[in-house]
């Protein structure tokens, strides 16, 4: 489902060196308000929680009814 003809695999590499640079901005923050750093799995894991809520947000109001 990636590239231009959607037939490439995950780039692995590239995915995660750009949660590395998203882990550092992070980081950086965390740093200059006197909170304790998070690991590269650690924020993976906040984006897997956020994106988890936003989907089951609409399948909730759906099946709530």
């Amino acid at each position: 489902i990636f590239g231009p003809q959607e037939d490439e695999p995950l780039d692995a590499v590239g995915a995660c060196a750009a949660l590395q640079a998203l882990t550092d901005q992070v980081n950086a923050h965390a740093a200059a308000h006197g909170k304790a750093a998070k690991s590269l799995d650690e924020v993976a894991a906040g984006f897997l929680a956020v994106a988890n809520e936003a989907m089951c947000r609409p399948i909730r109001a759906l099946t709530q009814m």
